[in-house]
């Protein structure tokens, strides 16, 4: 039998309900959690989450944990059901947050999940104590990388912290 060679970095429970712990992470969110410095019942802005269990990992430590990605997190086979609904007009409506909450409920905890672009944040002003995105903003078109930060900076309280890790290629 093959073994996936990053099989320990999942809980296994298959590709929708699944939270990951990629290889490269084994330094980024120890690292994060350290200097974090993260305050007891802080609200928390994970930005581009993915399907990462870094975010459960904090909900479950008694932060208060909204993550934002741009994707739905669905498996393809899903998002092309939704498609042929959408393009036959049939009045059906989707909860595109579902498969984060389902994962959450794996681990009995609960995040705020919104679907969304960070360069446009659907947060108003001030209304989180930390914000951190990793190795998110290098995936990002020029100028939206610099939108993005805008927002995290319009979104992030008055004295609170950012925190921001990212993959440089040389």
């Amino acid at each position: 039998e093959k073994m996936n060679k990053f099989a320990y970095c999942t809980d296994r429970r298959g590709l929708v309900h699944r939270a990951e712990f990629e290889s490269f992470k084994h330094w980024e969110y120890p690292w994060l959690i350290k200097h974090g410095e993260f305050k007891p019942g802080a609200k928390l802005l994970d930005c581009g989450c993915g399907r990462r269990i870094l975010q459960f990992y904090l909900a479950k430590k008694g932060y208060d944990v909204t993550s934002v990605d741009i994707s739905t997190l669905k498996a393809r086979q899903i998002q092309h059901f939704w498609n042929l609904m959408r393009k036959f007009g049939l009045p059906v409506t989707e909860d595109k947050a579902s498969a984060m909450k389902a994962i959450a409920g794996r681990y009995g905890t609960s995040i705020d999940f919104h679907v969304a672009n960070i360069a446009r944040l659907p947060f108003s002003d001030e209304a989180f104590d930390y914000v951190y995105s990793i190795s998110v903003l290098e995936h990002m078109e020029k100028g939206e990388d610099v939108m993005a930060m805008k927002e995290m900076s319009r979104v992030l309280k008055k004295g609170g912290k950012a925190v921001f890790l990212e993959t440089i290629a040389f």
